[in-house]
C-alpha cells in the first residue's frame, strides 16, 4: 500500500495554488485595469500560505478560516469588477478556481460551514455579476436567471463547490478511518492484557 506523507500532499496543494496565480498573471491584460486582480493575488498567497504551513494543527484555527473566507470573498470582488461578464473572459476568472481550492483547503482542515459560506457566496456573486451582463441581451424573467446560472457554470463555480464536498467527505472518512484505527489498537492492548493475566494465573 502506498502512503504519500503530509509534507507531500502540502506541496502538492501548494503547486496547484500556484498554478491558479500564474493563469491569472498570464491574463492580466483582459480585466479593464490589472491592480485589482493583482492585489486579489497576493492576498490569495498570503491565505494559501497560512493555509498550508507545515507546522500548523490538522483543525485550522478559526481567525484563519476567517480569513480564508474574507479571501474569497474579495477575490470575487475585486476580480469580477475589472471583467466583462458577457465577453470570454478565458483564464481570466482564475479567481473561481482559487477560490474553490481555499475553501478546500479550508474545508479538509475542519471549517466545513466556513468553506460552505465562501463557495455559496462564489456562486451567488457569479450569477449575479453575469445576470447584470446579460441583462440587455437576454432580458428580465426565468431566462435571466438560467443564462446567470449557465454562465457561473461555464466559469467554473460548479466544480469549485464540488471539491468542496468532495474534500469533505474524504476528510470525514480519514477520520473515521484514525478512530477504527485507534480502536482496534486499544481493543489488541486490552487483549494482550487479559491474555497475560490468565497466563499468570495458570503458572
Amino acid at each position: 500500500m502506498i502512503r504519500v506523507s503530509r509534507y507531500t500532499m502540502l506541496a502538492l496543494a501548494a503547486l496547484f495554488s500556484l498554478y491558479h496565480v500564474v493563469r491569472g498573471v498570464i491574463t492580466l491584460q483582459i480585466p479593464e485595469s490589472p491592480w485589482p486582480s493583482v492585489v486579489a493575488m497576493a492576498l490569495y498567497i498570503v491565505a494559501t500560505t497560512l493555509s498550508l504551513w507545515p507546522t500548523a494543527p490538522v483543525q485550522m484555527p478559526l481567525w484563519l478560516a476567517f480569513f480564508n473566507l474574507a479571501t474569497a470573498i474579495a477575490l470575487c470582488l475585486l476580480v469580477t469588477n475589472e471583467l466583462d461578464p458577457v465577453a470570454n473572459n478565458g483564464y481570466a476568472t482564475w479567481h473561481v478556481s482559487s477560490v474553490g481550492t481555499l475553501m478546500t483547503i479550508t474545508a479538509a482542515r475542519r471549517r466545513e460551514w466556513t468553506a460552505w459560506i465562501g463557495v455559496a457566496f462564489l456562486a451567488v456573486q457569479s450569477m449575479a455579476w453575469a445576470m447584470g451582463g446579460l441583462a440587455a441581451s437576454v432580458g428580465q424573467g426565468p431566462s435571466l436567471l438560467w443564462a446567470g446560472v449557465g454562465k457561473s457554470a461555464e466559469i467554473g463555480v460548479t466544480g469549485s463547490i464540488v471539491w468542496v464536498a468532495f474534500s469533505m467527505v474524504i476528510a470525514r472518512a480519514l477520520a473515521r478511518a484514525a478512530r477504527d484505527a485507534e480502536k482496534l489498537v486499544l481493543a489488541e492492548r486490552a487483549a494482550v492484557d487479559w491474555q497475560a493475566a490468565q497466563d499468570a494465573h495458570f503458572t
